[in-house]
């Protein structure tokens, strides 16, 4: 049960990334740019194209499901946790 634990919380640790995009908010896609010149370029098209707030909220929602799904993962493990201290903890009191 602590292995078990212990791989459901690397869950957490691992990055749930939505798919690149061209967004101009998520670091993956800036780092897809071919340099910060190409990068300025874009947040001013889409700033100009009065899309930022619409960026900024795609990146709210995607961040959030990854959130949710990173607590989801954390409560489990923590679940899993405390069930092998107790059945640890019986073993080790009958032995």
């Amino acid at each position: 049960m602590f292995a078990l634990s212990t791989i459901v919380a690397g869950g957490v640790i691992f990055p749930r990334l939505p798919r690149a995009g061209s967004s101009i908010l998520f670091w993956g896609d800036i780092a897809r740019q071919g340099d910060a010149a190409g990068y300025v370029r874009n947040f001013n098209r889409v700033l100009d194209a009065g899309l930022l707030d619409e960026q900024y909220c795609v990146q709210s929602y995607y961040t959030a499901l990854v959130i949710r799904r990173k607590y989801r993962w954390l409560r489990w493990a923590v679940v899993l946790f405390f069930i092998a201290l107790f059945t640890g903890s019986v073993v080790l009191v009958a032995a």
